[in-house]
């Protein structure tokens, strides 16, 4: 069993790694469009590219450590390297600036690429850790599942926070003040992982420069997620700006935090599921389902009441298919490590990142040209968003079903006699 420090020390790296994510990925957009001002099709420009470059940056990194002979001694000195990278960036990101709006523009996108870049090799690293360190199946369910649950915590404090930004008469430099304590525990958690020589648990194996990758078994999942991040989670990037639709008070608040207070108890929701007879395709249809159903029940409105009981079932839902599209990716990872006795953790799970962030992208450019119209509900608009929402979720559910199936296989083949 991995030691209680090495699991602790994951988890505290894992809560921070997702508290920057969040308050970036949840609030920066708003911020921008709020608080300073941007146009909705600038704020989306801004997402896509920064987004679709950070996505092209993990493949880019993980390629070039996955050539180098060890690097899963050097993991843990790299989410070191990148979670003080990212604490600074993350901080000059919501620090304002008394510029005009194009020169502003210009400033936010430069500072999201340096941000992006940073975190590029702070997640590929955190992330590569979930393979890494488990010692077993069972551990690695584990993992799997305290990985997920965490992110959704972080998420929630994320929510918690959002109400002092999102919403009239907030001052301009809240969002930095917030941001402060959670960089420097960021710093307070990566370092002594920094310290440690967990990865060398793992046995080292011979590199010969080139990416070992299973994307027989990897493609399946990668198409399950960019439908899930670029289209069926296409709802959350407009959840900030959403407004009572009797009152018209800003609501956005509460509804970040029903999106996201769930997704804890996703993950177990899901392991229950799987415990059951065809577990996999229960929790993969049910997960699925429920997303797409409560997604559009927050675009075709009702009371205040019944958005945020949509959003938390969304939230419920999205936790339990995190888990599962994670545990499947590990399942693959480790099952081609098996059978090859070559490593692929971090090339495998960056181009996981990868997708997530193009996909992120992808709902950037969503949000500059529907904005107005979502906030104007016209049906066009609304329709958009929702026609989205159905094809992301059918797409996901064939996706991962297919990967299901294909990593089955493969196990069945390792674990067949000679």
């Amino acid at each position: 069993m991995t030691p209680p420090s090495t699991l602790a020390l994951f988890g505290a790296g894992h809560v921070c790694k997702s508290l920057i994510w969040s308050f970036a990925d949840l609030l920066f957009g708003y911020y921008a469009y709020a608080y300073l001002h941007l146009t909705a099709a600038d704020v989306g420009w801004i997402l896509a590219i920064s987004f679709g470059y950070s996505g092209v940056l993990d493949v880019a990194v993980a390629a070039f450590l996955s050539g180098r002979t060890g690097y899963e001694r050097m993991v843990p000195r790299l989410q070191w390297i990148g979670a003080a990278c990212t604490a600074l960036s993350v901080l000059a990101l919501f620090c304002p600036l008394p510029l005009g709006e194009r020169l502003l523009c210009y400033w936010l996108l430069a500072l999201s690429i340096a941000f992006r870049t940073a975190y590029a090799l702070y997640d590929i690293a955190q992330n590569a850790l979930v393979s890494l360190l488990p010692r077993s199946e069972t551990e690695a369910r584990r993992f799997v599942t305290v990985r997920t649950s965490l992110s959704y915590g972080a998420k929630i404090l994320v929510s918690l926070a959002s109400f002092l930004v999102i919403g009239p008469g907030g001052q301009t430099a809240l969002p930095l003040l917030i941001i402060v304590p959670v960089a420097c525990a960021t710093l307070a958690a990566a370092y002594p992982m920094a310290r440690c020589h967990t990865a060398a648990a793992v046995p080292e194996t011979p590199h010969d420069g080139a990416l070992a990758v299973p994307l027989g078994l990897l493609v399946p999942i990668l198409v399950a997620v960019a439908a899930q991040t670029c289209l069926l989670g296409l709802v959350g990037r407009f959840l900030p700006f959403m407004k009572d639709p009797h009152s018209g008070a800003s609501i956005g608040a509460l509804m970040v935090l029903g999106s996201v207070d769930g997704g804890v108890f996703g993950p177990f929701l899901a392991g229950r599921l799987l415990r059951a007879t065809r577990g996999f395709v229960a929790a993969n249809v049910g997960c699925t389902c429920v997303c797409m159903v409560s997604a559009a029940w927050m675009i075709v409105g009702g009371d205040r009441v019944q958005l945020i009981a949509a959003a938390a079932m969304y939230s419920i839902a999205g936790g339990g298919l995190s888990a599962l599209v994670w545990g499947q990716f590990s399942a693959a990872v480790r099952c081609h490590a098996q059978a090859t006795g070559r490593r692929s953790d971090l090339a495998s799970f960056a181009l996981l990142t990868a997708t997530i962030k193009l996909g992120a992208g992808g709902t950037g450019l969503f949000l500059g040209k529907l904005l107005e119209g979502f906030q104007a509900q016209q049906p066009s608009a609304l329709g958009t968003i929702v026609s989205a929402t159905l094809i992301g979720g059918a797409v996901s559910i064939a996706a991962m079903g297919m990967g299901h199936r294909r990593i089955a296989r493969s196990v069945t083949t390792v674990a067949a006699p000679v």
